[in-house]
């Protein structure tokens, strides 16, 4: 039997040409010179987190597709490296965009506007443009890297990761949320 988030993981990976030219769907773990950025896995773990489920609709299905491509149309750096603007190595070594704990942070926000249809998706992405994704920028500090530069590998991470771009695109974080910031704030 086909796992069916599976399934729908490679129709949005096709069907997103971002994801289509820069996802391994063959390894789990992308070796350093890897003319990949991601693995199909890590999409899946993504898409896992929007999902909570096992099973994939048809409408969940599109809601997949329409925030994949809203994603990937509104980080600017992704955008640059197919204009050749910018090299996948820079990519990889300055910025946290392709890192897995953000991919995972763009599942647990997938989520958020899965549970919150209200909330205009579009109108909020779009915002992902705006967002200093260096790693340079103090903001991802011991949430997606540590002060030594190591990337954070933990769904506390993902959390505070996800955290910190909700607060960039304007949206209000949920009580558990809140309280995880505080203890961070606290901790550093």
């Amino acid at each position: 039997v086909r796992d069916p988030v599976a399934v729908a993981t490679r129709n949005v990976i096709e069907a997103v040409p971002f994801l289509n030219m820069y996802t391994d769907k063959e390894r789990d773990i992308l070796g350093k010179n890897s003319s990949n950025l991601f693995t199909l896995n890590t999409i899946y773990k993504a898409n896992q987190r929007i999902l909570h489920s096992k099973s994939c609709s048809d409408d969940e299905l599109s809601f997949l597709l329409n925030f994949w491509r809203l994603i990937a149309n509104n980080i600017c750096e992704w955008n640059e490296l197919v204009e050749r603007t910018i090299t996948k190595k820079a990519l990889r070594e300055n910025y946290i965009v392709t890192l897995g704990i953000t991919i995972g942070a763009f599942g647990k926000l997938g989520r958020f506007f899965y549970d919150n249809p209200s909330y205009d998706m579009e109108k909020y992405l779009t915002k992902l443009k705006k967002i200093n994704w260096l790693r340079t920028n103090k903001d991802w500090v011991n949430r997606s890297i540590r002060e030594n530069g190591k990337v954070l590998n933990s769904d506390e991470a993902i959390g505070l990761t996800c955290s910190m771009i909700k607060q960039y695109i304007g949206l209000k974080l949920t009580k558990d949320e809140q309280a995880k910031e505080k203890t961070m704030q606290e901790n550093n």
